[in-house]
């Protein structure tokens, strides 16, 4: 071979082979690690993203009671204005009739005065 003797080629190949052998072994391992960061790179973003949505979720909660809290509130507040328009209208009706006693009676009252001035005047 190559003119080297044969017994003196042997080591040198198999010295060539077992190079080849280990940088065959540095190159898997080295695509392993490659692998391997990979893997925990996408782990990592992958925690990232379910921190994220965890936190987008629990914002959501939070927003979803205070909405229930306002709605609440809102049927709160509908409920004391349905209250208090129901007493105002009572009240309302209360011194409308008031006035209108009020108004007959003058009338009746100007009409009295008005007869008991002719009556005054025919006397006179």
């Amino acid at each position: 071979m190559f003119g080297i003797p044969w017994e003196h080629a042997v080591p040198i190949i198999l010295s060539v082979l077992a190079s080849l052998v280990t940088v065959g072994q540095i190159l898997q391992k080295v695509a392993e690690s490659k692998r391997t960061a990979d893997i925990q790179e996408a782990a990592t973003v992958l925690t990232g993203y379910k921190e994220f949505v965890d936190q987008l979720q629990a914002r959501i909660d939070r927003n979803d009671a205070e909405i229930q809290r306002l709605q609440k509130e809102l049927r709160d507040v509908r409920t004391r204005y349905d209250e208090d328009r129901r007493r105002w209208e009572a009240e309302k009706a209360v011194l409308e009739y008031r006035v209108q006693e009020l108004e007959r009676e003058n009338s009746r009252l100007r009409q009295r005065i008005e007869e008991l001035r002719a009556a005054q005047g025919s006397c006179a």
